[in-house]
């Protein structure tokens, strides 16, 4: 009985002593134990199952890291926020030492199976296990996530490089319909901690809310768009593109019709402005490299490098026509009546002695002729052989001026074609330089105009 007695006493006294070495639970704890005794994450928070739990959603924008036009996509960072009521997650202050707010991981609660309807890709930055959820004492739920995304983005290049885009990032639910979740969006958008991006400026960062009904589901959901509207800054692609394009095409148009030799050989000229096609073709593609594939429409800038094309292939039409013109002096044919009008070229004419000749005419006209010596008169056969030998030597005089007078008739045709072909290369000169510039100056005010 004795030995009864002496254990009973000692088990009471290690229960004393247990329980006066255990540690107190804070009030954190308590209100923990408290609310997840019989929490349960996977239901909706609702006591009624017709009732529709609001959401709140609020990103913060922080940067636009990349935009891939021909892949239809934008690369964005944000902090997407959003709020709702959780009634299970509620409690009295004081009756856990005043505490308004708790801190719990996100993986513990019911989270709405918000998502973006036309992601690409997600790369969130705090994992969701590392990630808290702020709970105020009335059940008011914030969730702050970091995340890189990745949209689907429609892109317009019909006034690429001085295009507007807007790339919209449509959210909803994933499962509940309007009828269980209804979706609200905070105003105005967070730009706060906004970063520029050095190739596209923010123009504005709205929201909108839209229900849709479809008939498969006999249910309507409610989206909500935010509309990213960015401007592309177009200082870029001027410098890199638009300026070379304009000064490789002036120089060629300046070297096809700089003066040439009295030959006629312009060979390396025509040679310039294949040249000028070819890397006018290479920046072509380098641009539609960076396009999408549409067959919407050309973009402001390839039908600017292709009327860059045009110019340099119409140059090397043009020297061409005005070498095979002016060389037609080898074939003897005077300047045409329309060139000379178009150049307001004044022939002048050849003067020989008694003989005159115009330039674009082959006609001679001499003056009057002199007495023929018979050499059947009664002279002296000295005589006689004397004026034999003058004739002769009077008609070798003739041919020898009728030569000299045909080279220097030939020498002023050719003279005259070359001045004409002078002309005519800087008529074309100018008027290829003032087209160009034309075409370029157009391009920038249709450009800044939109």
């Amino acid at each position: 009985m004795e030995l009864r007695t002496i254990i009973g006493i000692l088990f009471l006294f290690q229960i004393k002593v247990g329980e006066a070495s255990r540690v107190p639970l804070t009030d954190q704890q308590h209100l923990v134990n408290t609310i997840f005794e019989t929490y349960d994450k996977t239901l909706r928070p609702i006591e009624d199952t017709d009732s529709v739990t609001n959401v709140t959603l609020n990103p913060a924008l922080y940067s636009i890291l990349k935009t891939d036009e021909a892949a239809e996509c934008i690369v964005i960072v944000q902090s997407f926020r959003m709020i709702w009521k959780d009634i299970f997650l509620s409690w009295d202050p004081s009756e856990f030492g005043g505490m308004k707010q708790l801190m719990i991981p996100i993986n513990r609660i019911w989270y709405p199976d918000i998502t973006f309807l036309n992601l690409i890709e997600m790369t969130i930055v705090v994992p969701e296990d590392n990630n808290y959820a702020r709970i105020n004492y009335d059940g008011t739920v914030l969730t702050t996530i970091d995340e890189v995304v990745t949209l689907h983005c429609k892109y317009y290049i019909n006034m690429f490089p001085f295009d507007v885009q807007n790339c919209t990032m449509h959210a909803g639910s994933w499962m509940h319909t309007g009828e269980q979740m209804d979706i609200f969006y905070s105003t105005p958008t967070d730009l706060d901690q906004y970063n520029n991006n050095t190739e596209w400026e923010l123009i504005s960062f709205t929201a909108r809310k839209e229900k849709a009904y479809y008939v498969t589901t006999e249910s309507t959901w409610v989206d909500i768009y935010y509309d990213i509207v960015i401007q592309r800054k177009p200082t870029y692609y001027l410098l890199t593109f638009v300026l070379p394009c304009f000064i490789i095409t002036s120089i060629s148009i300046i070297g096809i019709f700089a003066p040439f030799n009295d030959s006629g050989d312009r060979e390396e000229k025509v040679t310039m402005g294949l040249t000028t096609m070819l890397t006018m073709a290479i920046i072509l593609t380098i641009i539609t490299d960076k396009m999408p594939r549409t067959s919407e429409g050309m973009p402001l800038m390839a039908m600017y490098i292709m009327l860059q094309v045009a110019i340099a292939a119409a140059n090397s039409f043009v020297a061409v026509f005005i070498l095979y013109q002016q060389r037609k002096w080898t074939n003897g044919e005077p300047v045409p009546g329309w060139i000379r009008v178009i150049t307001f070229l004044t022939l002048r004419k050849v003067k020989t002695g008694t003989k005159t000749r115009k330039t674009n005419n082959s006609s001679h006209y001499y003056g009057a002729k002199e007495p023929a010596i018979d050499i059947h008169a009664p002279l002296s056969e000295h005589m006689k052989q004397q004026l034999m030998v003058m004739n002769e030597m009077r008609g070798m005089m003739q041919q020898i001026t009728e030569h000299i007078y045909d080279q220097e008739v030939e020498e002023r045709l050719r003279k005259d074609w070359q001045r004409a072909a002078h002309r005519l290369d800087l008529i074309a000169m100018l008027l290829f330089l003032a087209f160009n510039l034309a075409v370029t100056l157009a391009f920038l005010v249709i450009g800044y105009l939109h």
